[in-house]
């Protein structure tokens, strides 16, 4: 069974690795997955776009962006039929 602290714990962990070493695409990357899995799709964003200028070739991040750019319209288009239903 998962702990519902382990993604905050492993956010706090990786925004502590990049303290130290501010260009570590991995702790990127892995910090932007923990983010998204929050629902924080704007930080998520941010870093996968830090691990794609470190490593341009990097599908995987390239493809996680992708997918966050969808959540992000989705999230939206359902936030305005919401907002038009009231």
């Amino acid at each position: 069974k998962q702990d519902a602290r382990e993604p905050e714990q492993a956010i706090a962990h990786f925004r502590k690795a990049l303290e130290l070493r501010p260009d570590f695409a991995d702790a990127h990357s892995r910090l932007a997955l923990a983010l998204a899995s929050q629902g924080d799709f704007a930080a998520a964003a941010r870093h996968y776009e830090k691990v794609i200028a470190a490593r341009p070739d990097d599908f995987a991040s390239r493809l996680f962006l992708g997918d966050i750019a969808v959540c992000r319209a989705i999230l939206l288009s359902l936030r305005n039929r919401s907002d038009r239903n009231r």
